[in-house]
């Protein structure tokens, strides 16, 4: 058998450990990047002094950005997600887990969500808000980051509250207007960058039904007039007929209004007239 010398074996032998070396970090690299879920993550929630759940920041635009762009920096802290169910729930680590997906941009992306322990009754293409804490970070090059949430409570919401969150509700003021036995109150205003909301309640005291047109509604900021335009979620569309003796509510959604004050006008055919209210502006929104 030939012999090798002393300077081929050292280069055999580095050539070799290198190849070793280079394999374990492709496969390390592609566990990584490859595991559908990763760990759940080990890092324990944070409570102040006073035994309160510490949270990321209020619910805003910034708190979002912080959880999936610098996700680091809210490890251990709780936070309320919104976003659309994307996966069963399966079993890893002794507990539950799917992921979640939010709007692109403002939500984030993806996050993982673990769970024990906790009812879960959500098909994929559900909406809901996951409170809890960030438990750890799948580990990926790019972002968005992808937290992993630890779940402490689910609560089901609407379409519109992740596609068009509001980043302001204000409740208003009385802002009732009756005619004869019929009323229309307009109870909340929501800003959102895509649209503003009025949650508004109808009552009919009448003995007949009535019918209101809502989709001629409009409200007018200066000379300006705005219609109303279609909801993301339909089913909180007001009624157009409006029973005897009921009361209803629903939601109009206009073009984004944002700090002025509006006249809004909602005509009604069984009536002959329109219901008519000056909006203000809401307190520091300008």
């Amino acid at each position: 058998m030939k012999q090798l010398n002393k300077a081929t074996r050292g280069r055999v032998i580095g050539l070799s450990l290198a190849g070793v070396f280079a394999v374990v970090g492709v496969v390390a690299l592609v566990l990584t990047f490859l595991a559908p879920f990763g760990s759940k993550g080990n890092v324990p929630p944070e409570y102040d002094e006073q035994g309160n759940p510490v949270y990321v920041a209020n619910e805003n635009d910034q708190a979002m950005y912080s959880l999936y762009y610098q996700t680091e920096t809210t490890l251990g802290k709780f936070v309320n997600i919104r976003g659309q169910v994307a996966t069963e729930p399966k079993a890893a680590e002794g507990e539950q887990v799917f992921t979640l997906t939010g709007e692109p941009g403002r939500q984030g992306g993806e996050t993982i969500v673990y769970f024990d322990n906790l009812d879960f009754a959500f098909p994929v293409g559900s909406y809901i808000q996951v409170t809890g804490y960030v438990s750890g970070l799948k580990k990926q090059w790019a972002d968005p980051k992808v937290p992993i949430i630890q779940a402490t409570a689910f609560a089901t919401i609407s379409a519109v509250d992740v596609l068009r969150p509001a980043f302001l509700e204000y409740d208003l003021p009385d802002q009732t207007l009756a005619i004869v036995d019929v009323s229309v109150t307009v109870t909340e205003i929501d800003y959102a960058y895509e649209e503003t909301r009025l949650l508004i309640t109808v009552s009919n005291n009448s003995a007949t039904e009535v019918a209101i047109e809502w989709e001629q509604a409009t409200v007018q900021v200066g000379n300006r007039v705005f219609p109303a335009q279609a909801l993301v979620d339909e089913t909180r569309a007001l009624p157009i007929t409006i029973p005897a003796n009921s009361e209803v509510q629903g939601i109009l959604a206009f073009p984004s209004i944002k700090a002025y004050t509006t006249d809004l006008t909602i005509p009604s055919s069984s009536l002959g007239t329109n219901f008519e209210l000056r909006l203000p502006i809401p307190p520091g929104l300008m």
